[in-house]
């Protein structure tokens, strides 16, 4: 993938059972989130993540994961809420501006250790160790759910199970190799294309066309080509 191989990638996860395409988006998420959760039930919540390339997308996989977290009673009863964000203990969260003072730097991940709504503190647990005391002020602007996150934000990340929502629509070249190269075990992929076909009056999506599509996404690169500055003519 790195060297351009989209389509030889793709092939790869296709033959390992790593390559599903969905319908539309909704199925495509539906499916990620259950293996995700899956996952979740035997490792460590720090150890699996979620990853896509909208920021919508993130926020309604980060949704979707703490719905099921509090159904399963993984999260604690009492919540902070911050920024329109609902932190509680157990949650999984992400730092997104360095602050010194607090000791934190963007894209440093965390688990809530416990909440002080009247104090307006979030506790958190660095990956890593040290224990770090958020005020609200900070949560409400720079701390996220980090069930899922996007690639910019998963740069430097590395875990043992990634489940990536993907697109066939754009210039992900970068992107992609940033995505896939995240897990040391085990990197699943969710797939849907941008248009539906026509077949027997009824909109349905072609895998081999979404997965040709998604190859030549992951080949585009985002990086614009250099002006060329012409020589003035005498």
């Amino acid at each position: 993938l790195r060297d351009g191989h989209a389509e030889g990638y793709l092939g790869h996860a296709s033959r390992a059972g790593r390559l599903d395409v969905g319908d539309d988006a909704t199925q495509a998420k539906e499916r990620l989130l259950a293996d995700w959760w899956a996952a979740a039930a035997t490792n460590e919540l720090r150890q699996v993540v979620m990853l896509a390339h909208r920021r919508a997308d993130v926020i309604d996989l980060n949704e979707a994961a703490r719905d099921l977290l509090r159904r399963a009673g993984r999260l604690g009863d009492e919540g902070l809420v911050a920024g329109g964000r609902d932190f509680r203990a157990g949650d999984r969260v992400i730092c997104r501006q360095n602050d010194s003072l607090l000791k934190v730097c963007n894209g440093t991940r965390a688990t809530v250790r416990e909440v002080d709504p009247a104090a307006g503190v979030v506790t958190l647990q660095l990956d890593g160790g040290p224990i770090r005391e958020i005020a609200t002020r900070y949560a409400a602007e720079h701390l996220d759910h980090g069930y899922a996150l996007t690639g910019h934000a998963a740069q430097g990340l590395t875990i043992d199970r990634a489940f990536v929502l993907l697109r066939a629509e754009g210039a992900l070249a970068e992107w992609g190799y940033v995505v896939a190269s995240r897990a040391r075990s085990e990197t699943r992929l969710y797939a849907v294309g941008p248009e539906p076909v026509e077949e027997a009056g009824l909109p349905r999506r072609d895998p081999e066309s979404t997965i040709r599509r998604l190859a030549g996404a992951l080949t585009r690169t985002a990086a614009e080509p250099p002006t060329v500055t012409r020589p003035a003519q005498e």
